[in-house]
């Protein structure tokens, strides 16, 4: 696995390449190229990354093959709330990071134990069929 290909992919809304990624479009790009699994798009299930309802319904257990799991392992999805609804996702990579792209960002990883993080996880989802 080469991380620092996913390193400053540019935010894009709807992306789902290199060229610019949402927080779904960066978790269907790993999941493609790094664990050959195709998740769906839903590049046109919302307006815009930011109001995603679509990703906690993506992930939740016992939909779309997730199952959600208490210690992640790499390539788990990372559930995120912010302002209280979970709607940022991201994929945990080892040691306590997660690789994920927020809007007004470029792609990168952060770790879980910051203060911000740890007050927001929703939880980990691994992909189970």
């Amino acid at each position: 696995m080469n991380l620092a290909r996913y390193i400053g992919i540019p935010y894009a809304s709807k992306g789902r390449g290199f060229d610019g990624c949402d927080c779904w479009g960066l978790v269907h790009l790993f999941y493609h190229d790094e664990l050959g699994i195709n998740l769906p798009r839903y590049d046109e299930a919302y307006t815009d990354a930011a109001e995603l309802a679509e990703t906690k319904r993506a992930v939740e257990e016992g939909r779309s093959g997730w199952k959600r799991v208490e210690t992640p392992k790499l390539g788990d999805a990372v559930l995120i709330r912010i302002r209280g609804e979970p709607v940022h996702v991201g994929v945990y990579v080892g040691d306590g990071l997660m690789l994920h792209v927020r809007k007004g960002t470029n792609a990168n990883l952060q770790k879980l134990s910051a203060p911000f993080w740890k007050q927001s996880l929703e939880g980990f989802y691994r992909h189970v069929g």
